[in-house]
């Protein structure tokens, strides 16, 4: 019987490791080993990371199981296992060394195949690896065990399409030939898995508030929809004008409210009766609003619930998109909430995140909003996803829009425009 063994090689994008492993587990059966190579560096006394001795003794450790390995690829396998009730029995060979050094990957590696073959009666070994995974050094070194191990053994490879994730090609590395395009729904990885691999969750309370936010969005559908279209229905400047004044609605500052004209602040009010029934009797003069309990859903709100609502009509079957998403990072002790994405659309293995806002004040603050779009970007958006801001006024920084446009940040500004993307945007492409 041939010995089925997975090589996972860790990445920036472990995506790229965690649809094809689940999806052969989920058609093939689980793995009788899995071997996981994670490049290792250390700290020089410039604090930069440098290399990690490139003579380095190679020490193969023992066995684990795979919930006992604390990575973020490792608690996304186990999370997707358990959703399937698939087998989670796997015993996983760890394997660290030094970054730059591809004759130690393959001589470790061609330990682990030794060792394997020397321990039980299988007649061969079939490898199964991600051609695209893990710096180019560790990945040679892999190659060149692999190229050595040919003869009876099976070695196929991986290629996850960097473009659309849930589609990923095995090959066989004899022939070049295609052996199966891994596509479907055993391809999909779920969102919590998602989040999972890339190192961050969504705490039970968090995920609690989300779902709260979002039945309250659907309760004031109409009144969400009836504002946007009084501030996107009008021309240009009447749009500009309404989106400046709604930015400056302030608790502390009763004139605020002098920006709005006339039928604009009698639809206001209305519609703080209606979405807050309990404030109505309150709500009888222009004032009252900036004292209004809700006045952030004036203020800003709306607009995230008026992009959740139109995305909410666009989902193709199996995508999801969720309002107010608030994310904490695995190794976050207090479960702090680091990060919180206005509106998030996750389809085939995919995550967009859209940023709404009405106006930033300062550039201080809209320096704060292209930063943190940027570190999610690199951070979470993972490979074919896209990070978009959308900013209701100009930005009149050309600085902070080419920083932005270098890290792959896309910014959608001014009310004309904002509009036409809502309109006009499509997940996964359809």
């Amino acid at each position: 019987m041939t010995m089925r063994v997975y090589i996972c090689v860790n990445t920036h994008w472990q995506i790229t490791n965690l649809v094809p492993f689940v999806h052969l587990i989920e058609t093939r059966g689980p793995f009788d080993l899995i071997v996981n190579l994670t490049a290792t560096r250390t700290k020089g006394k410039s604090g930069k990371g440098n290399e990690t001795n490139g003579n380095a003794a190679i020490r193969l450790a023992d066995l684990q199981h795979a919930e006992r390995v604390r990575s973020p690829l490792f608690d996304a396998i186990i999370y997707e296992l358990r959703r399937r009730n698939l087998p989670m029995d796997l015993p996983v060979q760890r394997l660290e060394g030094p970054l730059k050094n591809p004759a130690y990957w393959r001589e470790a590696l061609l330990q682990v195949f030794d060792r394997l073959k020397a321990s039980n009666s299988h007649k061969g070994i079939e490898v199964t690896y991600n051609y695209l995974g893990g710096p180019k050094e560790v990945m040679l070194g892999v190659m060149q065990a692999l190229q050595t191990l040919k003869g009876d053994n099976r070695i196929t490879y991986c290629l996850v399409s960097y473009d659309t994730p849930a589609a990923v090609l095995l090959i066989d590395d004899g022939n070049r030939e295609t052996v199966e395009s891994l596509e479907g729904a055993d391809s999909l990885v779920s969102f919590e898995g998602y989040l999972r691999v890339h190192g961050f969750r969504e705490m039970e309370m968090a995920r609690e508030e989300r779902k709260r936010r979002e039945r309250e969005a659907l309760r004031r559908k109409d009144a969400t929809l009836e504002l946007a279209s009084a501030v996107f229905g009008h021309d240009r400047e009447k749009a500009r004008r309404r989106l400046h004044a709604l930015a400056r609605l302030n608790v502390r500052e009763p004139r605020s409210l002098s920006g709005l004209d006339a039928p604009f602040l009698a639809l206001l009010l209305r519609i703080g009766r209606e979405v807050f029934p309990n404030q109505a009797r309150r709500l009888d003069r222009p004032e009252e609003l900036i004292r209004l309990h809700g006045l952030q859903y004036l203020k800003s709100g709306w607009l995230e619930e008026y992009v959740w609502l139109a995305m909410r009509e666009k989902m193709p079957p199996g995508a999801c998109v969720f309002l107010g998403t608030k994310l904490s990072r695995q190794d976050s002790v207090d479960g702090f909430n680091d990060y919180e994405i206005d509106v998030a659309i996750y389809c085939r293995n995919q995550l967009h995140a859209l940023e709404c806002k009405i106006s930033s004040s300062n550039q201080h603050m809209r320096r704060h909003m292209v930063n943190k779009a940027i570190v999610l970007k690199d951070e979470l958006i993972g490979i074919g996803g896209r990070m978009i801001v959308l900013h209701a006024r100009p930005l009149n920084n050309s600085d902070l829009a080419d920083k932005a446009r270098r890290a792959g940040v896309e910014i959608v500004h001014g009310p004309t425009r904002m509009q036409q993307f809502v309109e006009g945007f499509h997940p996964c492409g359809q």
